[in-house]
């Protein structure tokens, strides 16, 4: 019916009718096509320095990720390098004896030793891979003896902290001294590192 209608119709509605359904046609491919892509287009340029932005974010951040990397790859090597100076768990029963042998060795005698765990701060991990323990050693002995105890302690391989000391007579003549260490060494876990 419409082809019939068309047919009747003169050459400038015909003409006319043909323009009006090559543009509803020029729309429609519009619509499904170009539309679509501009908003696209758009959509990018609206979000291009949020993209832009999020890069140089995550550049940064990877650049920042590499450097404490590196910071504890070192951290890792120091430690490496500073186990062999550290008490093994397994060691820990022979400290008290260490220090026994090293006074006897120096012409001292040890009066009293103390061993307690360190109490760690509010907040701190008490399971690390590092544990202090804390001795306070009484030894007397003469000037030349201590003297010798404290190098034997400062030559020792693994290492021994000096945290107070205090030195005085140990009786009424002064022949005899006393001195009371406040020490402390650390104990590592062997397999953590």
């Amino acid at each position: 019916m419409l082809v019939k209608e068309l047919v009747n119709l003169n050459e400038s509605s015909r003409r006319a009718m043909l323009a009006a359904m090559v543009c509803l046609m020029a729309v429609a491919i519009y619509r499904w096509t170009i539309s679509p892509q501009l908003t696209y287009l758009r959509a990018v340029q609206d979000y291009g320095p949020v993209v832009e932005r999020m890069h140089k974010q995550a550049v940064s951040l990877q650049a920042g990720l590499q450097t404490r990397r590196r910071i504890l790859e070192e951290l890792q090597q120091q430690l490496q390098d500073l186990q062999p100076r550290f008490y093994g768990l397994d060691e820990a029963g022979r400290i008290v004896h260490q220090f026994m042998a090293m006074a006897g060795a120096a012409g001292c005698t040890v009066t009293g030793i103390q061993v307690r765990q360190h109490q760690t701060r509010p907040g701190a991990n008490p399971q690390g891979p590092a544990s202090r323990l804390d001795l306070e050693v009484t030894v007397t002995g003469s000037y030349d003896g201590i003297i010798g105890f404290l190098k034997a302690i400062q030559q020792q391989h693994r290492l021994i902290y000096v945290t107070a000391m205090n030195l005085g007579p140990s009786d009424q003549t002064g022949q005899v001294l006393q001195c009371s260490l406040s020490t402390a060494v650390y104990l590592i876990q062997q397999e953590e590192i």
